[in-house]
């Protein structure tokens, strides 16, 4: 079974109705018009337009899709655009002007955009008509009702997670539901359809299709929101070598694109099919030179240090910032980023000290000891800061019950050194009777 997801007027909310009355009676008295849909891919809006144009043929009113050759109409003549955003910006201005001057009405779509100064233009025109129509994405009762039209009975919690894999986008979630109906109606009696593998087989077509039609620069900017790199936009010009505008620019067109959701969070059903349309080693690329660029800043945070590590990148500075982060993190918390630190400059003490400082913190004895013994083989008394390496060993040695050991400890280390863990030192040479070595 086939079926167009485009949907005719009498599916749409009453404000769409609405939209779509004033326009047509605006166009069929003669009055100047000037209206734009305005939607993110698969909200739409096409079909919408499409069905605005079949009934502005019935009605006679003069139609040109885009603009007349020349630029120059015999009468008033109403221009559809599709995708306004992709018109140059020079065109796009003297379509503004011309409508002004009622030489032509305009019925347009696009992507939202707020950086493009003609389309903001066309776009303060079409408010000054009450005609702007934005076309927001499909919340999880839309995804129910429109189940419910499929003939399909959904669960709230499926429904969530049909409208978070299609990123809201109306003409995917339809098509998925239709897909799914397809599904069940093709399925043996007895045999159930896994609705979520249908919906993530149809989201994964829509994305790499969108993916593919984008250009390199937008692209690199939905990359590095994939890796939760910053989206700044000083920061995308120096990540990707572009002017400054042309960032502004290209972080527009990736919003719009309808795979950066509020606080330019990345869809993530689009992960896949975005690794298979840039490939790994651009992502790699973008996620190194992301990092070289905070690292340059001095805005990197423990978590980007800990992927960047992760990721195979070496670079001394990371050290330092996995350093900062575990000194205000949990104890395993620390843990994580301190070993992080420790492969990237193995053997800095400080780093394998506040490792095992918040290991035993956390309530890994064993971690702990085995860093305190591994530090403590080759060690002397005299060794710059062993007392605390000293102290995290005795620790260790009485948490497992091994006070002699703790004492021994605290003995070869010698009361001249023992310093910043006197108080510890007597507390375990006191428990084995030792007081004379305690009163030293």
């Amino acid at each position: 079974m086939t079926a167009s997801p485009t949907p005719t007027i009498g599916d749409r909310r009453d404000s769409l109705s609405t939209w779509v009355d004033d326009v047509l009676d605006r166009a069929r008295t003669g009055l100047p018009i000037c209206a734009v849909v305005v939607g993110i891919p698969g909200s739409g809006r096409s079909g919408l337009l499409d069905v605005v144009h079949e009934r502005l043929r019935e009605l006679d009113v003069p139609v040109s899709v885009g603009m007349p050759a020349g630029g120059d109409t015999a009468g008033p003549t109403v221009v559809l655009a599709h995708d306004l955003h992709n018109w140059p910006g020079d065109l796009v201005a003297r379509t503004a002007t011309m409508i002004d001057a009622g030489t032509i009405g305009l019925i347009a779509t696009t992507e939202p955009r707020e950086t493009d100064p003609a389309l903001r233009t066309v776009l303060d025109v079409a408010r000054r008509y009450g005609a702007v129509l934005e076309l927001g994405t499909m919340n999880t009762a839309d995804v129910l009702v429109h189940a419910a039209r499929a003939g399909l009975t959904l669960t709230p919690a499926t429904a969530s997670l049909i409208r978070r894999r299609c990123g809201g986008a109306r003409n995917v979630v339809i098509s998925a539901l239709l897909s799914i109906r397809e599904e069940v109606a093709a399925a043996v009696p007895g045999e159930s359809v896994d609705e979520l593998v249908v919906v993530e087989r149809v989201a994964r077509d829509r994305h790499h299709r969108l993916l593919r039609g984008l250009d390199p620069t937008t692209l690199s900017v939905l990359a590095l929101a994939s890796l939760r790199a910053p989206l700044d936009p000083e920061s995308l010009a120096e990540t990707l070598g572009v002017p400054f505008e042309a960032a502004v620019e290209a972080l527009d067109r990736a919003r719009g694109s309808g795979l950066l959701l509020g606080a330019d969070v990345f869809v993530s059903a689009a992960g896949d099919p975005l690794r298979a349309v840039v490939g790994n080693r651009r992502l790699d690329q973008l996620r190194r030179t992301s990092i070289a660029v905070r690292l340059r800043a001095s805005e990197l945070t423990a978590d980007d240090a800990l992927h960047a590590a992760e990721s195979g990148i070496e670079d001394p500075r990371l050290v330092d910032t996995l350093l900062a982060g575990a000194a205000d993190a949990t104890a395993a918390r620390a843990v994580v980023l301190l070993r992080a630190a420790d492969r990237l400059e193995p053997g800095r003490d400080d780093v394998r000290l506040l490792m095992a400082q918040r290991a035993l913190a956390s309530g890994d004895v064993d971690g702990a000891g085995e860093v305190a013994d591994l530090r403590l083989e080759s060690a002397r008394p005299t060794d710059d800061g062993i007392e605390h390496w000293v102290g995290i060993a005795a620790l260790v040695a009485a948490h497992r019950g091994l006070g002699s050991h703790a004492a021994d400890l605290y003995r070869w280390l010698g009361p001249e050194n023992i310093a910043a863990e006197s108080l510890s030192a007597v507390t375990a040479l006191v428990a084995v009777g030792d007081r004379t070595g305690a009163a030293a």
